[in-house]
């Protein structure tokens, strides 16, 4: 691939074999998440992310209402299993921490067996509805879609 400011490729091997890759990449200029205010349990989230930056290597603090929420986006993702993508999304935190990031945003459709890979860690969960296009013969039915939400 060529080089773009900000995209960074985590290579996961396995006796010399590539098992997987993630990029993450910084698009916080092109499309940022603008706080807009925090209510409830965000008054309280943010609360807590405050102090908890105090004491955690790397934690950010939420920003200030106004402020940009500073996210990785995952991009060319493929894993040969959920082991893989445990370990590929470890370095795209440890990325998030090491430069002060707040989240790391990852598309997986419903049934995808790598979901798993998510278990115990913190998430939201986004609901979307996905069209496929396709030039020529389309995909079999039994083709799952993946989403780079670099392209989104």
């Amino acid at each position: 691939w060529m080089a773009l400011p900000g995209l960074e490729l985590h290579l996961a091997c396995e006796g010399g074999r590539p098992r997987g890759v993630l990029g993450t990449w910084d698009l916080t200029d092109a499309r940022g998440y603008r706080v807009l205010r925090y209510a409830g349990a965000g008054r309280l989230l943010k609360g807590a992310m405050a102090l908890a930056s105090r004491v955690v290597r790397g934690l950010a603090p939420l920003p200030a209402p106004g402020g940009l929420l500073r996210t990785l986006t995952t991009t060319r993702v493929a894993a040969a299993s959920p082991s893989v993508l445990r370990a590929l999304l470890a370095a795209g935190m440890d990325r998030a921490l090491d430069q002060r990031f707040h989240a790391i945003d990852l598309a997986l459709v419903g049934d995808d067996p790598l979901r798993t890979a998510l278990r115990g860690l913190p998430r939201q969960v986004v609901r979307s509805t996905v069209h496929r296009f396709h030039r020529g013969r389309p995909p079999p039915r039994t083709a799952r879609p993946y989403v780079d939400l670099s392209h989104v």
